[in-house]
């Protein structure tokens, strides 16, 4: 069944909100001791940036809360999330970007060098700018301690029409992806992930035959393990098949998450979560299919 839409639907941004201050306590990092800061002592922004590159925020320490449905939009009917624990291909090439200013977002490796996300979750929305790139990380593999590489993010590149509202939100939803250049050649060790790049007539194609894809991410009620789904399934397209409709469970953290088609046992991302559509009560997953050739540095 393709959904067809007659109107701009009402969105919401699959991301987990920024959490104000990080755990400034502590104390190891990579295995790396740090001394206890004083109250606004050199070592305190650099054991915020630890804390921030492995993910250690406050909150995130302690158990997650028990959350309503409703604080969860994207989980659609029976919640089908499984924990994957796998160290292999696809799923070591995902990981968390963890941001500096708070928050994360999920995102996949594509190359060497090159991880995929969803573009607003670089941008800030306190300050209407993008967030500088050394603020930014990827881990790989996160799995709430333990991962299988970190890197800095060097350069982001986007869609050259990409521009966000007042709000924090992109214009145009089709544009809401973005290239993570990395300093550290992860792809090499861990793998990466192909892009399978649709023309809006094959995704238009992919969408009417309603194929069988899979989803994974770090959300925001699970964000120390990458949770994922299979078996879900493509509903339609939007903005001339530059976006997918689908029905995979994903929630506010897993924006930049791979949308992926598997035949033979091989693996390719054909989207990047972004958002959530609610129309009539009922959720779906909306993915933006990225144009790679089209990327440009933002700053």
């Amino acid at each position: 069944m393709i959904i067809v839409l007659a109107a701009r639907p009402r969105l919401r941004a699959c991301r987990m909100r920024s959490r104000r201050g990080f755990l400034l306590r502590a104390r190891t990092w990579l295995g790396q001791t740090l001394p206890r800061a004083a109250k606004g002592g050199p070592w305190a922004r650099a054991g915020a940036a630890a804390a921030v590159a492995l993910g250690l925020l406050i909150g995130l320490a302690s158990p997650a809360p028990t959350l309503s449905s409703d604080a969860l939009p994207g989980i659609i009917g029976m919640d089908n999330r499984a924990p994957e624990r796998s160290r292999t291909l696809p799923w070591s090439a995902i990981g968390r970007v963890n941001r500096e200013t708070g928050g994360f977002c999920t995102g996949v490796l594509v190359g060497s060098r090159m991880a995929l996300t969803a573009a607003h979750c670089l941008w800030n929305r306190r300050t209407n700018r993008w967030i500088p790139t050394d603020a930014l990380h990827f881990v790989a593999g996160w799995r709430g301690g333990p991962n299988l590489g970190h890197a800095k993010v060097i350069e982001v590149r986007a869609a050259p029409g990409l521009r966000f509202d007042l709000s924090g939100k992109p214009v145009r939803y089709a544009d809401d992806w973005a290239l993570l250049v990395l300093d550290d050649a992860l792809g090499d060790s861990v793998g990466s992930v192909p892009i399978l790049s649709l023309d809006p007539a094959a995704a238009m194609t992919f969408a009417a035959r309603q194929d069988v894809i899979e989803a994974a991410g770090y959300n925001q009620d699970k964000p120390h393990l990458l949770y994922r789904q299979n078996a879900c399934r493509l509903f339609g397209t939007e903005s001339g098949g530059r976006l997918l409709i689908h029905d995979c469970d994903l929630t506010r953290g897993a924006s930049g998450a791979p949308i992926m088609f598997e035949r033979d046992g091989r693996y390719a991302v054909i989207g990047v979560q972004i958002a959530v559509l609610r129309r009539a009560g009922e959720d779906r997953g909306l993915a933006v299919i990225p144009s790679m050739s089209s990327a440009r540095p933002v700053n």
